[in-house]
This record gives structure tokens, sequence and C-alpha cells, in this order.
């Protein structure tokens, strides 16, 4: 398999995992068989466990200077330590996958998400609970 092809399944599969992970937060039918993975330029997910299909497109809000910050703490010659400047991706994310073409047939709804990877605390970025 192609490094690509590689780097195309794992994104798949990341979003398959954070989608599973919202529709059971949600209550919703979890199976293999209701959540399919698309591919470009539709959105990420086209989930079948309602009446009508609904697709999903999948954003991490992520600040760059944060992941990078966080992959060169980890390195072996900076101790765990890796300082940065940043400010919340929140809006920026939000306003690019807002603006993006997608191409569905069905209903479409925009689902972010984080990993503790922003400027701002996780209860700011988490708002309330469901």
């Amino acid at each position: 398999m192609r490094v690509a092809s590689l780097i195309q399944q794992s994104k798949f599969d990341a979003k398959r995992t954070v989608f599973k992970q919202f529709a059971e937060k949600m209550s919703w039918p979890i199976t293999d068989d209701l959540i399919e993975n698309r591919p470009e330029p539709e959105p990420d997910i086209l989930y079948k466990g309602f009446e009508s299909p609904v697709a999903f497109e999948l954003s991490e809000i992520c600040a760059p200077e944060v992941a990078d910050a966080i992959s060169k703490a980890c390195r072996p010659e900076n101790n765990g330590v890796w300082f940065t400047a940043t400010t919340d991706p929140t809006e920026y994310v939000l306003r690019k996958k807002v603006e993006a073409p997608h191409e569905s047939l069905h209903p479409m709804d925009l689902l972010l998400y984080w990993n503790s990877r922003t400027a701002s605390p996780d209860h700011l970025v988490e708002g309330p609970p469901c």
C-alpha cells in the first residue's frame, strides 16, 4: 500500500472513530453498516441510521502551533518541553469548513471536535452538555 493510501486510510479511521463516539453520545444506533466513509468532494461520513441518510463533514479544532509544539516537545532532545504562542483556532476552522464546497445528495451537518490541541481550555471549547 502506498504511503498516501495509508495516510488517507488513517484519516478515514480517525474520523469514523470520532463519529462513532459522537453517535454513541447522541444515543444513535451504531453499526458498521450505518456509518460509511465517503471520498472528497463529499462530506466525510454518510450516516444511515435515520429514516433518510445524513452526510457529516468532520473537522478537528486544532491550533497548528499547538500540534507542532506537542510534536517538538516529544523529541528526546527537548525533554518534553516546548513553548509556542497561538490563538484559538475555532473561528478559523469553522469558517474554512463552512466556505468549503461539498457535494452530497443528502442533507449535510458539520461536526467539529477537538483533541486538547487548542489554545483554549477544553471546558471553553466543549460548550454545554447535550
